[in-house]
């Protein structure tokens, strides 16, 4: 029993002879996107695994119905987009997480998640790896849209010790 998997086109329904009873839709019409980026699925290290390479990681990496722990992220690391898990506020956040991917995080969008857990000594660890002020991209009609930062991430409490700490930022 062959079971095709493949991005949905008209064009390959019109060039190949295909059962569609034996087609699982992973993306396009049937599913209205990818089930990578649903929250309606029980999504274990299980089934990561025996579909992992049928998933769109783009969408897993942001999905935030997902617990990613540091034993999941260790056993998908390969497969993890870190761009976008680094903006994720569920990947169950920890001083010990982030040192181990140091060098695989997008820093900028680090710097804008909340639930990263912030204190005095991350910040300064971190101090030349983290956006402090907002980067203007692009304006939607007249609002400008940013990247996130440090300055303006609200998981950060902002007392006058760190304020005078980081002043220079």
């Amino acid at each position: 029993n062959e079971i095709y998997t493949f991005n949905y086109t008209p064009t390959l329904e019109k060039f190949y002879d295909i059962d569609k009873s034996k087609v699982v839709y992973l993306h396009g019409p049937k599913t209205n996107g990818s089930i990578s980026s649903s929250t309606n699925v029980d999504w274990s290290a299980e089934l990561l695994e025996k579909f992992c390479n049928l998933l769109d990681w783009s969408e897993l990496s942001g999905n935030e119905s997902i617990i990613w722990t540091l034993e999941m992220i260790d056993k998908f690391k390969e497969f993890i987009v870190f761009k976008i898990l680094s903006s994720n506020k569920n990947v169950v956040w920890s001083l010990e997480l982030i040192e181990k991917y140091k060098d695989h995080w997008d820093w900028d969008s680090l710097s804008g998640n909340p639930n990263i857990p912030w204190s005095h000594s991350f910040l300064n660890k971190y101090n030349d790896l983290l956006r402090w002020i907002p980067k203007y991209n692009s304006y939607k009609g007249e609002e400008c849209i940013s990247e996130p930062s440090i300055s303006t991430n609200p998981g950060i409490n902002w007392t006058i010790e760190l304020i005078d700490s980081f002043s220079d930022k």
